[in-house]
């Protein structure tokens, strides 16, 4: 058999896997959950695990002396970072600062989750004062702008993709 024959048959057969993938993700997996509705979206980050000052809560808290009080900046974020802004406000807020209603954040808790396009849009109206996200694309930096809203980026860690392949 030729080389060219080969690589045919290996692509052949790589389409016909990755066409099964599919069909079994598109009819089986996909009709199983539905991402996009809004329960959905309200558990797809666990605010509950994360919920600063509760019995329970997976949300660190740090042992130090530092103690925030009076015009507190409120926070908001991204979904991934979620843990990590609810643990600065367990850690250095008062108690009495983040209020959460009917399975949301209310307009004057110190803590919000609007996820990053959310956040964006929160700092730049005035209605969030530190946000955790990943850098903002250039319609968050046009809209940041519009609202004359001078952005400045703290770098907090970096992100990579891992690709592991049993």
């Amino acid at each position: 058999m030729g080389t060219a024959k080969k690589i045919g048959a290996i692509a052949l057969l790589i389409g016909v896997f990755a066409g099964f993938d599919l069909g079994i993700y598109g009819f089986f997996t996909k009709r199983c959950i539905d991402t996009s509705s809004e329960e959905m979206q309200k558990y797809s980050v666990e605010l509950h695990r994360y919920m600063p000052f509760e019995e329970g809560s997976e949300a660190v808290k740090a042992d130090t002396e530092l103690r925030l009080s009076g015009d507190l900046p409120v926070l908001d974020g991204a979904a991934a970072l979620y843990p990590v802004f609810s643990g600065v406000v367990n850690s250095v807020y008062p108690e009495d600062c983040v209020h959460f209603e009917n399975g949301e954040f209310t307009a004057d808790s110190a803590l919000h989750y609007t996820n990053t396009i959310g956040a964006y849009k929160a700092v730049a109206d005035g209605d969030a004062d530190v946000i955790f996200c990943a850098k903002p694309n250039d319609e968050q930096l046009a809209y940041a702008e519009e609202k004359g809203a001078e952005l400045e980026m703290v770098p907090i860690g970096r992100e990579a993709f891992v690709f592991y392949r049993k």
